[in-house]
């Protein structure tokens, strides 16, 4: 890329890249078979999807080159020709402009009527971009989720009509579908509504259907080797790349570096992502995998996603219209599937006796006329099977006093304002703790439930914290997750409440962002890594597959059950190989990409090592009841031969909503905390937390966090924050891990999603490996070609890592005492993202 001018040349998208293929590879057109860079003058001709052809070692191959802050601009209506004017970069026009200002918590973002520092009327150009305007894009090409859900006549979301039929619901944003409000997203890619020609561009493949995004499609056959290669064009912000269903090396050539899908990357970084054979599908005929270029919530509503359709067979990508070309070593697309090789399971399941009995099976996943019939599941026959049962509830029903506390301190905190600074914040002068939820939503395990009164009431002694899972490599985990979230929204008994907060998207469209999206009532368990059908156990509705296999999300009163099984499975003519693999920490998402994390609809799965158990008899205090309640964030794991260690699953939160206790004028019963001042923008924006835990600093010291910084730095007394002096000798509610001296220690890291924000995780006075994975990645052990670290970073939406503590807790000396650990960078420790390590 260009750096004479990155501000200008970058965002606009002068970048590009280049391949080193194998020594004697020859390489062609992905569809149409043209031999690439063949002689032509230019060296063209060339394409960002390849056919690499390399005997038994071919491979399809594709290149994605995503940028963010990309310069984009609406169209002019010219009065007199009311054509729309296209390529003219007027700034009027400009999307997500800087200069925008923080308004009122609905809008939360608006375009400037004067530039913040010269007083002039907008544009407001910067030399070098700070004020994140534009939009991302993945090979000049974007797919906004928000203008997906969005009806264009009224500026809203299209909610008008319940669950999977309403094109305005969050969790069917990734489906094709040619129902949506706004009709130039039902329409072939390209091709505009009331426009008889294709548009500015042509679609980008073949094998399209009305209502695919834009965004490039990866078409691929079963059974192919596939390499993503990625580039990262522009501009500012960090991104975790990841791809539903799929799985990669850390590094390629090293075979003890890692299952990773999730990889962070910056500007002019390169990855290479080789997922390996592509799975078969046991039936159907394509299937549909979701990718990310980045994960965070904010660049899925501008759009940086797009789909791997997956074929079956040959006969599928036959016709000219959507021929495929075939690769040298799969010369049939075809994985040979024998469903005696796995698993079979009911796909209709009763509910059990603790349940009001109001819930029915997932309509989609269960056999309508048969609810006992058998069918393969992705687990291998005799897999040990760990079974879980879970159910999504509302915090307004299912927890005490109808809130989820993230901190139930009753601090007073007043605001600090620069009486320099004429705008000031929309907020009041002084409010307090305790900081809290009451729109948030959580995943429990059935059996924690009390329906004596009727609905959901979480008992007394039952943790409240994201869900943590736990299963051995080599187990076949079932899930059965049940919704029994209030089945409509509004303020009513028993009815789903959203209240605006500051935690923000950008503003491709004015006065339409996260507070204007309600969060969808239906829900679903994603994870990573696992091996699974991509039919049923993604726990996402993308594409193609709800119209093909019905909806693997589920709405109020209805239930589905996942498989997923903790290795690999691998097809080859003899029948199918599974290799159990201890992945460790795996994040959990949930169906829809915007609002689910902000709610904390959020959670972990761990996969321990092979034959293990675990003890769960840790406590930790919840808003000081008079009693500890369980946990499951933190428990003893016994492995095979005697061995153990002690384990903390940590989960990061950066996109939630809190509100203050006090009271407040303004809508919505409680005043919505807002973001620190160095925290506006849409990429930093919102509250920060672990396990639904929060400790900021500017809570402990009593002032709001919008105070202006030119008043904050007048505070001294920061050497002893961290202290339980500090605040009236308590610890921190956020979580306090323990191990005695000396054991063996694991922290397990992820963050399902949110904000874009790439955290450094670090304990302070211990290290780990980097890498610490042997046996072909197979095992976490001590890995000896592995560097030590004493922080990861890039921890952003959709990573995951395990820190495997060297010589265990207290170091190699067992020192006992208290460490602290959390994020290293200063905006996100003052925020709350901070705890302590007790080493007894």
């Amino acid at each position: 890329h260009d750096h004479f001018g990155p501000s200008t040349h970058q965002q606009v998208g002068l970048y590009a890249g280049l391949i080193v293929e194998p020594a004697g590879s020859t390489w062609v057109h992905n569809e149409s078979g043209v031999q690439l860079s063949s002689g032509r003058d230019d060296g063209g001709p060339t394409s960002w999807q390849a056919a690499i052809r390399n005997g038994s070692n071919s491979y399809r191959e594709f290149l994605l080159e995503f940028g963010d802050f990309q310069h984009a601009y609406e169209p002019e209506w010219d009065p007199v020709c009311p054509t729309e004017a296209l390529g003219f970069a007027n700034p009027t026009f400009a999307i997500n402009p800087p200069g925008r200002k923080s308004t009122v918590p609905h809008h939360i973002f608006e375009k400037p009527e004067a530039c913040p520092i010269s007083g002039a009327r907008p544009p407001c150009p910067e030399a070098v971009s700070a004020d994140d305007p534009g939009l991302t894009v993945v090979n000049y090409r974007n797919e906004p989720v928000g203008m997906r859900v969005r009806n264009p006549g009224t500026n809203q979301q299209a909610l008008n009509r319940p669950g999977f039929e309403d094109p305005g619901d969050l969790s069917f944003a990734y489906q094709t579908r040619t129902d949506r409000e706004d009709p130039d997203y039902n329409l072939f890619p390209g091709i505009k509504a009331g426009v008889p020609s294709a548009g500015p561009y042509p679609p980008l493949t073949r094998g399209l259907t009305q209502g695919d995004p834009y965004t490039p499609v990866l078409r691929v056959q079963e059974g192919d080797d596939v390499k993503v290669r990625v580039l990262v064009g522009a501009h500012e912000e960090e991104h975790n790349f990841t791809m539903h269903g799929l799985k990669w090396l850390l590094e390629p050539a090293n075979s003890n570096s890692g299952y990773r899908n999730s990889q962070n990357m910056g500007i002019s970084e390169f990855f290479d992502l080789e997922v390996g054979h592509m799975p078969g599908l046991q039936a159907g005929q394509t299937a549909d995998f979701l990718y990310k270029p980045s994960a965070a919530v904010e660049w899925q509503w501008t759009g940086l996603w797009g789909l791997v359709r997956l074929y079956r067979g040959r006969t599928q990508t036959e016709l000219e219209a959507d021929r495929l070309e075939a690769l040298p070593n799969n010369p049939q697309g075809l994985e040979p599937v024998d469903e005696e090789d796995y698993e079979v399971s009911t796909r209709g399941k009763t509910s059990p006796s603790t349940f009001d009995g109001v819930l029915v099976p997932n309509k989609a996943i269960a056999t309508p006329t048969d609810p006992t019939q058998t069918v393969a599941v992705a687990c291998p026959r005799g897999a040990p099977r760990q079974t879980y049962d879970i159910t999504a509830v509302a915090a307004s029903e299912a927890l005490p006093d109808g809130t989820l506390y993230y901190n139930w301190r009753d601090t007073v905190v007043q605001r600090l304002d620069d009486p320099d600074d004429p705008d000031l914040p929309p907020s009041s002068a002084v409010n307090q703790g305790p900081l809290h939820d009451p729109t948030a939503m959580l995943f429990v395990e059935t059996a924690d439930l009390d329906y004596s009164s009727g609905r959901p009431v979480l008992r007394p002694d039952a943790p409240v914290e994201p869900l943590v899972l736990r299963a051995n490599a080599g187990d076949c985990i079932e899930v059965t997750l049940r919704n029994d979230l209030p089945a409509s929204y509004g303020s009513g008994v028993g009815q789903y409440q959203e209240l605006d907060g500051w935690s923000g998207v950008p503003m491709i469209i004015e006065h339409f962002n996260s507070n204007d999206v309600t969060p969808s009532l239906d829900v679903s368990l994603h994870p990573q890594l696992v091996f699974y059908d991509i039919r049923q156990g993604d726990g996402s509705n993308v594409g193609l597959n709800p119209a093909q296999y019905g909806k693997q999300s589920v709405s109020p009163g209805e239930m589905v059950t996942y498989f997923w099984y903790a290795g690999h499975i691998e097809t080859t003519s003899l029948g199918i190989v599974a290799t159990p693999i201890e992945f460790g920490a795996i994040g959990l998402s949930s169906s829809d990409p915007i609002q689910h994390t902000n709610k904390a609809a959020v959670g972990a799965l761990i996969i321990e090592p092979e034959g293990s158990s675990w003890d769960l008899t840790d406590t930790a205090n919840y808003n000081d009841e008079p009693e500890n309640r369980r946990t499951r964030a933190s428990a003893t794991i016994r492995t095979p031969g005697g061995g153990l260690f002690r384990e903390f699953a940590l989960v990061f939160q950066n996109d939630i909503n809190l509100r203050y206790s006090g009271e407040w004028s303004g809508a919505g019963g409680t005043e919505p905390v807002m973001s620190m001042k160095v925290n506006e923008d849409a990429t930093e924006n919102a509250q920060k937390a672990f396990n639904y835990r929060t400790e900021p600093i500017w809570f402990r010291h009593g002032y709001k966090p919008e105070s202006a910084p030119t008043r904050t730095r007048e505070i001294t007394d920061f050497d002893d924050v961290f202290t339980n002096a500090f605040i009236g000798n308590r610890d921190p509610v956020t979580p306090v891990f323990t191990a005695d001296a000396g054991v063996p220690a694991r922290f397990r890291v992820v963050h399902p999603g949110g904000h874009t924000q790439a955290h450094v995780f670090n304990v302070h006075g211990h290290v780990w490996e980097q890498t610490p994975y042997i046996d072909d990645s197979h095992e976490i052990g001590d890995n000896p070609t592995s560097p030590w670290v004493g922080a990861r970073y890039g921890h952003g939406p959709s990573n995951h890592f395990d820190a495997v503590l060297k010589h265990g807790a207290g170091g190699a000396y067992r020192v006992t005492g208290d460490y602290l650990y959390g994020d290293y960078v200063p905006w996100y420790l003052v925020n709350g993202m901070w705890g302590i390590l007790r080493v007894e």
